[in-house]
């Protein structure tokens, strides 16, 4: 059975609602029908994973898009050999929320990127890598 749980978060003002979807049919399919149906015509925007990694979860934020600060932030993530030569460069960027609440600004913004997660600060600096458990 198909079933699409909603956690609802108010905050001076703003309102956040996770959306998570368990089932078997198509989330994205499931997800773009219920986000139609609960915002009902209200502003609001719609977070989804960049990489399409978890189509099973959506994050809305209610209200105007310049009443939530955001700025960009970019992510750069090198491999580097025994000697120290960069092997493989990957660059990302994404729009975060940026008050003093977020989850930047408190070190817990986490990136998931390939198997990995990675932790990192405001600037970008990874300060911890998870790496999942082998099967």
């Amino acid at each position: 059975m198909d079933e699409i749980t909603i956690e609802e978060f108010t905050n001076d003002n703003k309102r956040v609602s996770i959306l998570t979807y368990r089932g078997e049919g198509d989330p994205v399919i499931a997800l773009d029908n219920k986000i139609r149906e609960y915002t009902d015509g209200e502003k609001y925007r719609d977070f989804i994973d960049m990489n399409m990694s978890d189509p099973w979860t959506r994050i809305i934020v209610f209200g105007e898009k310049n009443k939530i600060k955001r700025r960009k932030f970019e992510v750069k993530l090198e491999s580097i050999d025994p000697t120290g030569t960069v092997i493989e460069s990957k660059e990302l960027s994404m729009m975060i929320v940026d008050d003093e609440k977020s989850m930047i600004n408190n070190n817990r913004l986490f990136i998931h990127i390939g198997e990995c997660l990675y932790r990192v600060d405001k600037r970008g600096f990874i300060i911890e890598r998870i790496i999942p458990h082998e099967k």
